[in-house]
């Protein structure tokens, strides 16, 4: 796979929304709490709900700060996302003051989050180095030459569209990761094309990608065209309404120093789903890692793909393969540009994947976009680390210290834990025959394996 855990159903991994972590944590750690508004202006937030009650101080979140987490419309509208001080705190109508305002007035069932320490910017960071930094967890990828191969970006910069819409699809059935590529063409042969590739004249290339026809007489058409003279050089097609790889191999014409891939369908208005496009030379003696390999140790095992064939150019979508050993060193591409597979001797005879351990991404927002994480430890991690910087702020002595210590030493517990039972997944990762066994999933009748 490209990506950890491509079903949400996946066993131990839970989808989790910034919204989810951070109400958690707030509820959990004590830093602050959360709710509904009931109203509110571009100065205040009510909630007779949860804010309103004769049991509170005017001092309880007075000096606090306030944070809309979500637009009732569920459109990220403003005031989505800011941030504001408390000046004002009134018990009696569950109403909150902030100064300077919002640029837009919060309304009935805007959800609100109220940090009494830290603020929340620093908790947002924190949350995002914890996924980008601290999470490993289970991941299969291709190898490949061609940019945004995996589509696991959330843009379609590097697959531009021509008489079609193009889109990174998350629902549906599932390619490979978290996200796949969706052509849909506006006139026939419409299509989606990559990121130029620079080739060399006159060598075998290997070209091939997964396809699914979205419906019945659609043609998905894989295309190996060069730029540089402007011409198509070879493409298949094929008509299966399945996940399958699509693939041929072709040479590069003699004046052909520049290339790209086309995602195409051979009618108008049809949809084609892509995913996991990889190209690469025979003749080379190395090939680009994924992005999400930051060092050499992610890398638990190159494996040479060896799956069945449905015929001629169409293989069964599976990672199935031997594993590589002793002829694939990981080098540093040099000046922060990743890592390659390196051979020692000979060339790339047949497509290849890898085995790891990957990183999460940053959130994009705090509603829609979901990860793949441990809710458990995610949130033991977090208030960890938020209470140990919160010990350290110049201005700690303002809380008190035998609280402080209490919470310290509670979520260094927590978080040590929750740290033991990561190290332990991690571990099995690399040790384990079959990987996603680990995991769950269903069984593929095809393969007679259990993938996600």
């Amino acid at each position: 796979m490209s990506l950890i855990g491509t079903s949400p159903t996946t066993i131990g991994l839970e989808l989790l929304t910034r919204s989810s972590i951070i109400k958690r944590v707030l509820r959990e750690g004590g830093f602050g709490t959360y709710g509904t508004a009931t109203g509110g202006s571009t100065s205040t937030v009510i909630d007779t709900t949860r804010l309103q009650s004769s049991q509170y101080s005017e001092d309880m979140w007075t000096g606090a700060w306030l944070r809309i987490g979500k637009d009732a419309g569920g459109a990220a509208a403003a005031p989505e996302t800011e941030i504001r001080p408390i000046t004002k705190y009134e018990p009696g109508n569950g109403r909150l003051t902030v100064s300077p305002v919002f640029t837009a007035s919060p309304v009935s069932t805007d959800e609100y989050q109220v940090f009494r320490f830290p603020h929340p910017q620093d908790a947002l960071d924190t949350i995002d180095q914890i996924l980008t930094d601290e999470v490993y967890l289970p991941a299969q990828s291709m190898l490949s030459e061609v940019a945004d191969f995996d589509m696991e970006q959330t843009h379609t910069t590097d697959w531009a569209g021509t008489n079609a819409t193009v889109a990174k699809a998350t629902t549906g059935i599932p390619g490979n990761g978290k996200r796949w590529l969706s052509v849909l063409t506006t006139s026939a042969a419409g299509y989606s094309e990559s990121a130029v590739v620079t080739v060399e004249p006159g060598r075998l290339y290997h070209l091939s990608a997964l396809a699914r026809a979205n419906a019945a007489s659609t043609t998905p058409t894989l295309i190996a065209y060069d730029s540089t003279n402007s011409a198509s050089i070879t493409s298949k097609t094929t008509t299966r309404q399945h996940w399958h790889r699509l693939w041929f191999t072709f040479t590069t014409p003699a004046t052909c120093n520049r290339m790209t891939v086309r995602l195409s369908n051979a009618e108008n208005n049809v949809t084609s789903l892509w995913d996991d496009v990889v190209m690469y030379s025979t003749e080379a003696q190395s090939i680009a890692l994924p992005w999400w390999v930051k060092h050499p140790d992610q890398v638990k095992g190159i494996y040479r793909l060896t799956p069945n064939t449905y015929g001629t150019d169409v293989m069964v979508g599976d990672f199935r393969g031997e594993r590589v050993d002793g002829k694939w060193d990981i080098m540093d591409d040099g000046l922060g540009r990743g890592f390659r597979a390196v051979a020692r001797q000979g060339s790339i005879n047949d497509p290849l994947y890898i085995k790891g351990t990957r990183n999460e991404v940053a959130f994009s927002n705090d509603n829609t976009d979901t990860k793949h994480v441990d809710a458990n430890w995610m949130n033991a991690r977090l208030a960890f680390k938020l209470y140990d910087q919160v010990a350290a702020f110049p201005g700690a002595n303002s809380l008190d210290e035998s609280f402080l210590e209490r919470q310290v030493a509670r979520w260094t517990a927590r978080n040590e834990a929750e740290m033991k039972k990561q190290a332990r997944r991690v571990a099995a990762e690399e040790t384990s025959v079959a990987p996603w066994g680990l995991y769950g999933g269903a069984l593929d009748r095809t393969m007679g394996v259990t993938r996600h």
